[in-house]
């Protein structure tokens, strides 16, 4: 994969994946969550946000909807022809230690949604 051209494109998908798919994101959302919901039950955002919370739904559909195209993006990349096969020993099972060819598409890849 070292010798295959990355655009910017594909680098910017790669890295907003692996930011926004981590778990400390999904920490901060949940904490980010209670928080509104406590200060908009007791505290100051209870007259500006009161209990169905709409601005907060409002703010989690605009964040949804902006997070769809990264992973529309991220899974047209996956999905992408291989453009070269690598042969190389495989070290990690015994029997087949004669050798295999493994396309660069990894196993997730190969998964359907």
């Amino acid at each position: 994969m070292a010798d295959e051209h990355v655009g910017f494109n594909g680098r910017f998908a790669a890295a907003l994946t692996r930011t926004v798919g981590s778990m400390w994101v999904v920490y901060f959302t949940t904490l980010f969550v209670l928080a509104w919901i406590a200060l908009a039950t007791f505290g100051p955002l209870h007259t500006h946000d009161p209990y169905p919370f709409p601005f907060l739904l409002f703010i989690g559909n605009v964040v949804q909807l902006l997070l769809v195209f990264v992973i529309l993006a991220v899974s047209r990349s996956w999905a992408a022809p291989p453009t070269r096969v690598r042969c190389r020993p495989m070290r990690t099972l015994r029997r087949f230690s004669q050798g295999s060819c493994r396309s660069t598409i990894t196993w997730w890849s190969r998964i359907a949604f």
